[in-house]
């Protein structure tokens, strides 16, 4: 599982808990604010976020993580950019070089700042199948959402494999998350 969230808001907690087969506690993927992420100093520092002479963001890239959910970009003025975007654009992201195992995941959006609005701009959430060898896939490929592989050679295929791109594996296979339902499914 990966994800990427857009928010105007340095106090908005992006909480992630998975669990697995026989796990009802789960175990937290995320449960810090924006602030705390930059306070740990996952992906940037409140030091590298500060505020320019002139009232302008720094607006630095985050240093990607692949244990940790990171902060991607911090930008606290309300100026224009260079996207004509103007207002506070705080991103945080989740890519695991390992993926995650579980079953279920509950994601919930916490405003810890009462007295403000927060405006979340986006959320993106992918989940990646996995294939082990000696069964076949865990997880059927979803329709017309798998990227395609870049390396002639990933380990565990068998060789025969190796050309079939029907054959679901962590570099190939995404899945989109569904946002609404279509006419004929409602």
């Amino acid at each position: 599982m990966a994800y990427e969230i857009s928010t105007d808001s340095p106090d908005l907690i992006m909480e992630v808990q998975v669990f697995g087969d026989d796990d009802p506690t789960g175990y937290p993927v995320n449960n810090f604010t924006m602030r705390e992420l930059r306070g740990l100093g996952r992906g940037m520092t409140p030091g590298d976020s500060e505020m320019g002479e002139d009232s302008r963001s720094v607006d630095p890239t985050g240093r990607a993580s692949t244990q940790f959910p990171f902060i991607a970009r911090w930008k606290e003025d309300v100026l224009r950019d260079d996207n004509g975007d103007e207002g506070k654009r705080i991103v945080s992201r989740y890519e695991p070089e390992h993926p995650d195992h579980f079953q279920r995941l509950i994601i919930n959006l916490k405003n810890t700042d009462t007295s403000a609005t927060c405006l979340v701009y986006y959320v993106v959430i992918k989940r990646i199948a996995y294939e082990d060898s000696l069964t076949g896939p865990l997880i059927p490929p979803p329709a017309g959402s798998r990227e395609t592989m870049e390396d002639t050679q990933t380990p565990g295929l068998k060789p025969e494999m190796q050309d079939n791109l029907d054959t679901p594996t962590p570099s190939n296979l995404y899945e989109e998350p569904k946002s609404q339902l279509t006419e004929e499914e409602s």
